[in-house]
């Protein structure tokens, strides 16, 4: 899996609020750095997920080959950006990211295995 960012500053650290909120659930962010997205990183992923619908109409505006495998995890619901925002406003969205994707998971399980069947075995993107 890759994360990669459609304004994204390359090589700026994650931030410290969202890596205290990983650490609590045992996750190391403290390695990670932004990364933009770029032509290459879509055309070897065959699922590409997105935050909110924004995000998904400017991926396939500025790149019409990905249409097909870009989706939202929660595609009733925009999640929002808490950058550089307060450590409620990351927990909230892990909440909020964490609850829709339990429920979402047999959604996101279809669309890996479709887009696996269709376009190979090649690791998905998040932007």
């Amino acid at each position: 899996m890759l994360s990669a960012g459609l304004y994204a500053i390359p090589g700026m650290r994650t931030d410290c609020r969202a890596v205290a909120l990983g650490e609590h659930d045992e996750l190391d962010m403290t390695g990670h750095c932004a990364v933009p997205l770029s032509p290459r990183m879509l055309e070897a992923s065959y699922l590409v997920l997105t935050m909110n619908a924004w995000q998904r109409r400017m991926v396939e505006q500025r790149y019409p080959s990905v249409r097909g495998r870009v989706f939202r995890p929660l595609e009733t619901t925009d999640v929002g950006d808490p950058y550089r925002n307060t450590v409620d406003a990351y927990a909230e969205i892990l909440q909020n990211l964490s609850g829709g994707l339990e429920h979402g998971s047999s959604r996101l399980t279809r669309l890996v295995n479709e887009s696996t069947y269709l376009h190979g075995s090649t690791p998905g993107l998040h932007s």
